[in-house]
């Protein structure tokens, strides 16, 4: 039986290589003047950040998580490709998720668009898995396990 996968698909920083997701700003070189340069981008890494923890702390081995960035289009597609054939969601589903026809950041599970621009609690993008996909989940100590 195959594990539930969760995408969290979300940008890094500036690319500044012009090549996919290697060339990118790092450590100091991401601040000026003691701000960050793209503090967007960096806001929503490290919420999908949390949320990638979150979903490792609760579920750990139990689901195939991804984290990857838009642009790296030679990986995602067949990616999102695979999870469609495997978990065969409806037609409108898959269109919407192979054809990219949704916002970032995103959460897919198991080939269906979850949350796209607006990501929720970490408990609610847990509870969305649970909903996807029959899997013991207990809320209460992961919470505990944060706190």
């Amino acid at each position: 039986m195959r594990k539930p996968s969760v995408i969290l698909i979300r940008e890094t920083e500036e690319q500044i290589a012009g090549s996919g997701c290697c060339g990118k700003f790092e450590g100091d070189f991401a601040r000026c003047g003691g701000e960050w340069v793209f503090p967007e981008r960096r806001q929503i890494k490290e919420g999908m950040g949390a949320v990638a923890r979150y979903l490792k702390d609760a579920f750990g081995d139990d689901i195939e998580l991804t984290v990857v960035d838009p642009r790296n289009q030679l990986y995602l597609l067949p990616k999102i490709a695979h999870d469609v054939w495997h978990f065969r969601p409806s037609f409108a589903v898959s269109f919407r998720s192979l054809t990219l026809a949704f916002a970032f950041p995103a959460v897919l599970i198991n080939g269906a668009v979850k949350f796209s621009r607006r990501i929720p609690s970490c408990e609610a993008v847990a509870l969305a898995v649970v909903e996807a996909f029959p899997i013991r989940f207990d809320a209460a100590a992961v919470s505990e396990a944060h706190s």
